[in-house]
């Protein structure tokens, strides 16, 4: 399911940064991280972790109290607002960016800022339209549509405007399984067309799902990086972040218990590895 880039460089790297909001919340306590392009990074924390905080300065959204971004080498303050150009971001709550009376209005916005006008403009919202299946609700209000349908109009929004990092806070946060296995599809899609993709979840079972790489934020720091089979099976290192492994390594874990001999060359952290395992182990 994921054809992981071999050749990906750094696209983004934060060193030792430091962020407190207002009350005296220090949110984010000396981290440092590469994100790797084309390439799908979870940041993976509980709730009041530091993810989203982190996610938002990414952005250029908050003001670092100290440390560095650097986006292409270049430091983001220097970009300035032209890193919207570079860099989409989606929040947690897809109300928060819905500016225009209809869906129509919400995907002109951006494309007008950069010159799309006339049959030109109409055929881009024809053809983002019906990429992202929104064809249906251009006329209507984005405020009253579902959480799964104001998600991918947001989505559709920031994409049209082809940024290269696209960066997601909780994309699947309180949405019905079906619909959260949607979005989990378009942001595998999008990482397979050479996006480079930044997603926050408390969801361990999502990360396992989605990741190229996982990031574990705990406190404002970032305790691990690396291969979410070596991360997500580390049951002691979850522990530490009240966390759990991903429920297919559970049932992988407890049938392993019971039958010895059971051998695998990668430990099951996905439903599709888990019935790998099944198939190739149970019939013996």
């Amino acid at each position: 399911m994921r054809a992981i880039q071999n050749n990906a460089e750094s696209i983004i790297v934060v060193r030792d940064l430091f962020f407190e909001y207002p009350d005296g919340t220090q949110a984010l306590n000396g981290i440092s991280i590469k994100i790797l392009g084309r390439r799908i990074t979870v940041l993976l924390g509980p709730n009041g972790s530091g993810k989203s905080t982190l996610l938002l300065a990414l952005a250029g959204l908050l003001k670092p109290k100290k440390g560095i971004i650097l986006y292409k080498n270049t430091p983001i303050w220097k970009i300035g607002s032209e890193i919207r150009r570079y860099m989409g971001i989606v929040f947690q709550n897809p109300e928060d960016q819905m500016l225009c009376p209809t869906v129509y209005d919400e995907l002109t916005f951006g494309l007008k800022q950069l010159g799309y006008e006339g049959e030109k403009l109409e055929k881009k919202i024809r053809e983002i339209a019906e990429s992202f299946h929104i064809s249906h609700l251009l006329n209507k209000s984005p405020h009253r549509l579902s959480e799964g349908e104001k998600r991918r109009v947001i989505l559709a929004a920031i994409l049209s405007l082809d940024p290269e990092t696209l960066l997601l806070d909780e994309p699947t946060a309180d949405l019905p399984p079906l619909v959260a296995d949607e979005i989990k599809k378009l942001i595998i899609e999008l990482r397979n067309k050479g996006k480079t993709i930044v997603i926050t979840t408390h969801s361990v079972d999502f990360a396992a799902e989605v990741a190229d790489e996982v990031c574990l934020i705990s406190k404002g720091k970032i305790i691990a990086q690396g291969d979410p089979h070596e991360i997500l099976t580390n049951e002691e290192l979850l522990r530490e972040v009240d966390l759990r492994p991903p429920l297919p390594f559970v049932i992988y874990s407890l049938i392993k218990d019971r039958k010895s001999d059971i051998r695998t060359e990668k430990r099951p952290i996905t439903i599709e590895e888990l019935q790998r395992f099944l198939l190739s182990n149970l019939r013996k």
